[in-house]
């Protein structure tokens, strides 16, 4: 009965161990990810109803907190775009960037997440250099959906070919700011 005592309470204090070495940024990382990813598929999938949906995303989103590494950030926007082309609401800009958005917050948390270890420091520059990365990809991607939503009629008489050559010259600049960015914190 002693040994067993003994047993319980060694692994009690590896456990208290182990939680003091947790660095509270590397958990924020691993929320993100999971809050991003349930967000998403709970936005995706209304038409479902909120048992459903919640029960959907708790699930699809808690392998890729668990496991960054692996293919379940891939395997979550999969399903997040599954569950949204079923539901058929595929139009609306006002459905759709809000999805959009938090698929490359997540999948950018997710990215951060396999680099961060939960049991080392994190320097709070490398996720602020990242949150500025991601503030600034998705100021300049609302920007350029907004004006590609408010002016519709400009693009329905324009071959699809223009149109695919706008959306590459604004990812390029894109990549030019954030290039530029990365540079100049150097």
């Amino acid at each position: 009965m002693g040994a067993n005592i003994d047993y319980y309470t060694e692994r009690a204090r590896q456990g208290r161990a182990w939680v003091d070495r947790l660095d509270p940024i590397a958990l924020g990382v691993r929320v993100a990810v999971f809050a991003t990813g349930a967000l998403a598929i709970g936005l995706s999938g209304t038409y479902l109803g909120f048992w459903r949906v919640t029960a959907l995303g708790l699930a699809v989103a808690l392998m890729p907190t668990l496991r960054p590494a692996g293919p379940w950030a891939t395997l979550l926007i999969v399903v997040c775009l599954g569950v949204l082309l079923m539901g058929g609401e595929t139009e609306n800009f006002l459905t759709l960037f809000p999805i959009a958005a938090l698929l490359y917050a997540h999948h950018q948390a997710a990215a951060q997440a396999v680099t961060l270890r939960t049991d080392t420091y994190t320097p709070p520059d490398v996720i602020m250099g990242l949150l500025r990365r991601t503030g600034v990809t998705l100021l300049i991607s609302a920007i350029l959906a907004a004006v590609f939503s408010l002016l519709p009629g400009v693009f329905q008489r324009t071959s699809s070919l223009v149109v695919a050559a706008i959306g590459l010259v604004a990812v390029v600049g894109l990549v030019c700011v954030l290039t530029a960015m990365g540079r100049r914190k150097r």
